[in-house]
C-alpha cells in the first residue's frame, strides 16, 4: 500500500518518442476477427518504413514458426528483413517450449531479420504488476528484456565467467525452470491510456500524417483486453486492467530516463529493520512514558522519509513496513516491562 500510494508522485509526461500502434477493437471491428493474416503486418511494416522510426518492436507473436520450419521466402519475412531496428518478442513461462524460442530467435539472427527479446512481467501475491525482470531464461540461454535492448542497454549472464550467454543447445526437455535477473519495479507514467496510441486500421489504411513515426520507438501491441494479455497495475487496480503492450511502453520509458527503481536486497531490508527494532531501546531510557510514544511516532516519520527519499533520490525502494512493525511493537513491548 505504501509503494502504490507513493507511485502518485511519479505521474508524468510519458517520452515524446514512444507511441503504440494499438490492435485496438475499433482496428478489430475494421479489419476483422484476430488473429489477422501475415500480409496484414506486412502492409504495417511497409506503411512504417516510410516514416524511418527509430524502433519497430512487435509484442505478440507473428505466424513465423511454420515459415521456419518449411523455411520459404515469405513477403512478411521480406519485410521484417527490410526493417531496420526490428524486434520480436518472446514470451517466457513455465510451461514454455525452449527449444522452439530458441530455434526463433537463433534463426532470425542468422538470417539478419530481428532480434529477440521478453516481454515478461511479474505479478505480485496481491496479483499487482509492480516489475520485471531485466532478463529471463535458463542457464544456457538468457533472451534480455526486449525494452531494455530499445534502449540501446544491454545485460549479460552473472552466471557466466566471461559475462557472455552461450548459444549452446539445451539438453531436451518437456519443461524448464524460468530464472529471472535483476528484478525493478516499474515507475509507471500514468493510468491506462497515458502513453501515446494510434489505431493499428489507420496506419494500414494511411491516414496518418507523414513524419508521425520519425525517429520514434514504434510498439506494436494488442490494447483491446478482450482478447489481450492485460494486468492490473497500482494506478488503476482491477477496475481498469493494463495491456501487456502499454506495461512493457512503461518500462521503456523508465529506461529511457534511467527511472527504473530497483529493491533493496535481503540485506539492506534486514540492516534497515534491525537498526529501526533496536533504536527504541538505546533512546527509551532517557524519556517518560509518554515521551516514548513521541519518540515512537517521530522514528515512524523518520523510517518513511528515508524509505521515501531513497526512492525518489537514489531510485531504491527501501520497503519500510518491518520497519514500522517493530517500532510499534518495540514501544508496547517496553511499556509493559516498563
Amino acid at each position: 500500500y505504501i509503494y502504490d500510494a507513493q507511485l502518485k508522485f511519479w505521474q508524468r509526461t510519458p517520452a515524446s518518442d514512444i507511441v503504440i500502434v494499438a490492435v485496438d477493437k475499433t482496428s478489430i471491428d475494421t479489419l476483422g476477427n484476430w488473429p489477422w493474416p501475415a500480409n496484414f503486418h506486412t502492409a504495417l511494416l511497409s506503411q512504417l518504413a516510410q516514416d524511418n522510426p527509430r524502433s519497430v518492436a512487435f509484442y505478440f507473436p507473428l505466424p513465423l514458426s511454420d515459415a521456419i520450419t518449411q523455411k520459404p521466402v515469405t513477403e512478411l519475412f521480406d519485410a521484417l528483413r527490410s526493417t531496420s531496428k526490428l524486434s520480436l518478442s518472446i514470451t517466457l513461462d513455465e510451461h514454455t517450449d525452449i527449444m522452439a524460442n530458441e530455434e526463433l530467435s537463433d534463426y532470425l539472427t542468422l538470417y539478419s531479420i530481428a532480434t529477440t527479446g521478453h516481454i515478461n512481467v511479474l505479478q505480485d501475491r496481491d496479483g499487482i504488476v509492480r516489475s520485471f525482470f531485466l532478463a529471463e531464461g535458463v542457464p544456457s540461454r538468457l533472451w534480455n528484456n526486449l525494452n531494455l535492448q530499445l534502449s540501446g542497454q544491454t545485460y549479460s549472464n552473472p552466471d557466466t565467467a566471461n559475462g557472455v550467454t552461450g548459444l549452446q543447445p539445451l539438453e531436451p526437455s518437456i519443461e524448464q525452470q524460468i530464472i529471472g535477473y535483476d528484478r525493478r519495479l516499474i515507475p509507471f507514467a500514468g493510468p491506462p491510456g497515458h502513453i501515446q496510441r494510434v489505431p493499428y486500421y489507420k496506419v494500414l489504411s494511411g491516414e496518418i500524417f507523414p513524419g508521425e513515426f520519425n525517429n520514434k520507438h514504434v510498439l506494436i501491441g494488442i490494447t483491446d483486453t478482450s482478447i489481450g494479455q492485460s494486468y492490473p497495475v497500482p494506478n488503476s487496480g482491477f477496475t481498469n486492467p493494463m495491456s501487456l503492450v502499454e506495461i512493457n511502453a512503461n518500462i521503456l520509458d523508465s529506461l529511457l530516463g534511467s527511472n527504473t527503481i530497483t529493491p533493496a536486497t535481503h540485506r539492506w531490508n534486514l540492516a534497515f529493520s534491525g537498526i529501526f527494532a533496536l533504536l527504541p531501546f538505546l533512546i527509551f531510557p532517557f524519556f517518560t512514558p509518554r515521551g516514548n510514544v513521541v519518540v515512537t511516532f517521530t522514528l515512524i516519520a523518520i523510517a518513511l522519509t528515508i524509505s521515501q527519499a531513497s526512492v525518489f533520490y537514489f531510485h531504491f525502494w527501501l520497503p519500510p513496513a518491518t520497519a514500522l512493525v517493530a517500532l510499534i511493537l518495540s514501544n508496547l513491548l517496553w511499556s509493559s516491562r516498563r
